[in-house]
Formats: C-alpha cells, structure tokens, sequence
C-alpha cells in the first residue's frame, strides 16, 4: 500500500513543461479577461504599423514633391564680390587715413620732415603735387623741401589731430625750433602765411 501512494504522489509533482504550457494556454483560452487583453494589444499593433506606413508615405510625397519645385538660382547662388575701383585715385580715398602717430614716425631726430611719398599719401597728395606746391618764398631757401614737408607736417598734426594735441604739442614745438633755425629771418617772418598754405594743400 505504501508503494502505491509513493508512486501517485510522484506522478503528481512529476508532470513536465509542455503539460504545464498546455495547462496555461488552456486556461487562459477559457479565460475572458486574458482573451481581451490579447486581442487589445494585437489590435494596438496594427494601428501602430498603419500610423507608421502612413508617415512613411507622406515623407516620401513630400521628398518626391520639393525635388519637383523649380530652384531659384539668383537666391541659392551667393552675391558677387564687390569690384575694385579701377581708378587709383577712388582706390586712395577708400583707403584709411593712418593715425597721428605716424605723422610723428616721419620726423628725423633735428625736428625735420622729408618730402616723401609717405607723407603725400597722409596728405592726400602725389609726391609730385606736393613739389609743384612748394610755395615761391621758399625757391631760394637751402633745403626747401624739407622747410616744406616740416610744414605740411605741422598742418597735419594741428588740423586732423587736435583732439590728442598733447600727444604732438612737443613735436611741433621741436619742428618749429627747427624752422626758425632753417629760414632765413626775412622769410621767417612770413612763417605764418607759409602755415595757411600748408593747410591749403592738405585740405
């Protein structure tokens, strides 16, 4: 008798997986809650692949449909570069005047400027206006020239830089020191008027 119910009891705990799965799906076929729950989520999975198929479609109508439109070339192509002024002259004025301190680089350590083509550009000038310029009084003083481009410094600084005169006031009065040792007294004594065409010429 005691062999008997050891051999039921191990059929009862012995039952394999498939059993148990067949048991499982059996029940829950039998089981309304669990058959609605299934047939919910596959229907939640059709509409997502329908959603899906759809924007798929619209993406690829949309493509389809911009590559069809015409382009403007005149705004998807970029603008043309400015061209250079032909005239040297139009070149020149486009150009930055420098500042007063290279004014004050051109001066040699006696307090002289040199007519160069440095100081015309400053002046807005050829080298060869600033010859032609020179003033008469000046055709028989030693070293004119230089008599002149001093001149012409001095404009510069006291006209286009009054604004930082304490940056040059010592320059000029170096320059100035110069002149009156340059000139001859007669025409030293014209200095002013040689100061107004100074500031003619740059101006």
């Amino acid at each position: 008798a005691l062999s008997a119910a050891g051999a039921w009891f191990s059929g009862l705990f012995s039952s394999s997986p498939a059993q148990e799965a067949s048991t499982m799906s059996t029940s829950s076929a039998g089981d309304p809650h669990i058959s609605c729950q299934s047939e919910r989520s596959s229907s939640l999975a059709a509409e997502s692949d329908e959603d899906l198929d759809d924007c798929l479609d619209e993406i690829v109508e949309q493509s389809i449909t911009e590559r069809s439109l015409p382009q403007c070339s005149a705004a998807s192509s970029p603008p043309p570069p400015k061209s250079m002024p032909s005239n040297p002259a139009a070149l020149s004025a486009s150009t930055p005047k420098l500042d007063h301190l290279a004014v004050i680089s051109l001066q040699q350590a006696n307090g002289a400027w040199q007519l160069s083509s440095q100081l015309a550009d400053m002046c807005g000038r050829s080298l060869e206006d600033l010859r032609s310029s020179l003033p008469l009084s000046l055709s028989t003083v030693p070293d004119a020239q230089s008599v002149w481009a001093t001149l012409l410094a001095i404009a510069l600084l006291e006209n286009c830089f009054s604004h930082v005169k304490d940056e040059w006031e010592l320059v000029v009065d170096k320059a100035m020191s110069w002149l009156k040792l340059a000139l001859p007294p007669a025409v030293y004594q014209g200095i002013g008027d040689l100061r107004k065409n100074a500031v003619a010429v740059i101006r």
